[in-house]
């Protein structure tokens, strides 16, 4: 089933402010699946970032479930990728 992918109110500024910077930005909210909303590009690094807003209360600030998972996925891997092996699923 389609859900639509909810954009954080602040997207729109944060990506302004990154590209003003010289930083490229790919919106990446529409993945869904808890990856992040945008992957910047900067000075020869990619960052994956999670726009949160700040001025909603922290309770709605925090990962969902989904992002958990696909944060602890994701570090699992580059950890495994370090030092130099994989892991089958």
């Amino acid at each position: 089933m389609f859900r639509a992918a909810r954009v954080d109110s602040n997207q729109s500024e944060v990506t302004k402010a990154l590209r003003k910077i010289g930083a490229s930005v790919q919106l990446l909210h529409s993945v869904g699946k808890g990856c992040p909303d945008i992957l910047v590009g900067y000075k020869g690094n990619n960052y994956l970032l999670e726009i949160k807003d700040g001025g909603k209360p922290e309770s709605a600030r925090k990962l969902t479930a989904e992002q958990v998972i696909w944060h602890f996925d994701l570090c699992r891997y580059l950890l495994a990728t370090r030092w130099g092996y994989f892991e089958k699923d």
